[in-house]
């Protein structure tokens, strides 16, 4: 099952719109079977998702409501960014600004009655399309556009297709994870829609939204999640670290029977700091594994020699932090018995020490480099996605791209943090989606 589109009512006025808020989402869908094992973790419950199985509403048939009222001096607004950022005028027409928006925000054709209320509007400065984009965030059918971001920068993709071994992984079926993929989606959502959602919530929180198919990965939560329907746990901080440590983020590696701690480097440095390390060659063959060693003391034996230090010295730190999590992603606590050594250095960024998966996050999230690169990804997805996500590079100084990240970092930093919402809406804003 896919992910539903998410359907709700918001009483309280958004907190980076110039308008009341008119509606949001919050939900998802769970799958069956399960795979997995491992001790260690703890986990509460704390609320049960909506149903997903209700119909989607069909975001282009309706007038949509656009944001602010006429009479914008009566509304309480709460400014966008923690600094002022100018404003400029457009080169596009209303039109256009209608068949992008669609586009992006709910990745389809804008219907007459977008366009209609959009010329209506009038937008003729880039904050004004911000404005319009921020009322297209609360149509139902917005989460098609976040969803297809996230699917594009996290390589859903791979984690639905890899193979697995299934003698040793039985239980990971095509449905189990479409589950993972669905619960994942499901967390960014949460985490999107609180009003101070952002990014490193999003790469720190220990919470997931788990169902009985999926419960095994997480160990204490098969008592809290017990139907098909996904419930939202709290996990244990020391294990576990938001979107980091999801099964489809830690699970994508090439390797059928167990995990690769290079790959799961790899995926941290392009993906949270746009490093540009090249792919291992295609039909790389799986490194043995002596008996008695752990693949962490199989991998530093081999990266010793100086044809493979170059990037192995940088990614295979970074891909240890992972070592409790098996090859489909199910936490472990030992590995065939072998006491596991998650500590390592993030030698990409300033070379901080760190203890395991949770403790790296953290540090990601601190990182203004992993903001810039989070701007840096929406700015290629919205305008000339590459193939690959993990292609997108650090832009260079006086570049557009690097101009507009900028931009999208001092218009969507509120009270400190990166605000998921705010950073789409950012991104409407800039030259990146603008220009003609």
């Amino acid at each position: 099952m896919s992910l539903a589109l998410l359907s709700g009512c918001m009483n309280e006025r958004h907190l980076i719109g110039e308008g009341p808020a008119t509606g949001m989402g919050d939900g998802g869908a769970g799958g069956g079977g399960g795979s997995g094992s491992g001790d260690g973790a703890t986990a509460d419950t704390s609320s049960v998702a909506p149903d997903a199985g209700a119909p989607a509403p069909d975001a282009s048939t309706d007038t949509p409501d656009l944001g602010p009222s006429p009479d914008a001096s009566t509304l309480d607004v709460i400014g966008l960014g923690d600094e002022p950022a100018a404003g400029w005028p457009l080169a596009i027409s209303p039109q256009e600004v209608a068949q992008r928006l669609s586009q992006f925000i709910l990745r389809q054709p804008p219907s007459a009655a977008l366009t209609t209320a959009i010329v209506a509007a009038a937008p003729r400065t880039n904050q004004d399309v911000g404005q319009l984009a921020e009322g297209l965030l609360l149509q139902d059918g917005s989460v098609a556009g976040r969803a297809a971001f996230y699917r594009w920068w996290l390589s859903f993709d791979a984690f639905a297709t890899v193979t697995r071994d299934p003698t040793l992984f039985p239980l990971l079926t095509d449905d189990v994870r479409q589950a993972f993929l669905d619960q994942t989606l499901a967390f960014v959502e949460d985490i999107t829609w609180r009003p101070d959602g952002d990014l490193a919530t999003l790469l720190t929180e220990p919470t997931a939204y788990v169902s009985a198919a999926t419960a095994p990965w997480f160990p204490g939560t098969a008592a809290l999640a017990t139907g098909a329907e996904m419930t939202r746990v709290t996990l244990d901080a020391a294990l576990y670290a938001g979107l980091v440590t999801q099964p489809p983020l830690v699970a994508s590696g090439p390797y059928s029977t167990r995990p690769e701690p290079s790959r799961r480097g790899r995926d941290v440095l392009t993906r949270f700091l746009c490093k540009p390390i090249p792919p291992e060659p295609v039909d790389t063959a799986p490194m043995p594994i002596p008996a008695g060693l752990s693949i962490r003391q199989a991998v530093e034996q081999a990266e010793g020699q100086p044809s493979c230090s170059a990037c192995h010295g940088l990614i295979d730190p970074v891909g240890f932090a992972f070592g409790h999590f098996d090859a489909v992603g199910a936490f472990q606590l030992t590995e065939g018995g072998l006491p596991i050594d998650t500590t390592g250095q993030l030698k990409a960024s300033g070379g901080q020490d760190f203890t395991g998966a949770p403790d790296l996050a953290r540090i990601l999230a601190d990182l203004p480099a992993v903001r810039t690169c989070f701007a840096l990804k929406w700015l290629a997805f919205v305008r000339d996605t590459p193939t690959d996500a993990d292609d997108v590079p650090v832009a260079a100084d006086g570049t557009v791209a690097a101009s507009d990240a900028a931009y999208v970092l001092k218009r969507a930093t509120i009270t400190g943090g990166l605000n998921l919402r705010a950073t789409i809406r950012a991104v409407t804003e800039t030259h990146t989606f603008l220009d003609p």
